[in-house]
């Protein structure tokens, strides 16, 4: 998903796959100054989907993965 996006051009995309809840992974993004956040659980994998966070709102919503649109 990563490097899908990075090939869209005009994202600044960071992985983070450290240690530590979704909770404490959105509050270190939210720091950054960041305006979304992808979340690419076991879930979303399953279902071939994405979940985009507003950060600045706070609204989240489910995404195909193909066609993501934010």
């Amino acid at each position: 998903l990563a490097s899908d996006l990075r090939r869209l051009g005009g994202l600044t995309v960071v992985w983070d796959d450290l240690a530590g809840g979704p909770g404490a992974q959105l509050k270190k993004i939210g720091a950054w100054s960041f305006d979304y956040a992808l979340i690419l659980g076991d879930d979303e994998m399953a279902k071939g989907t994405v979940m985009v966070k507003n950060l600045a709102t706070g609204e989240q919503k489910e995404q195909a993965r193909d066609g993501l649109s934010i």
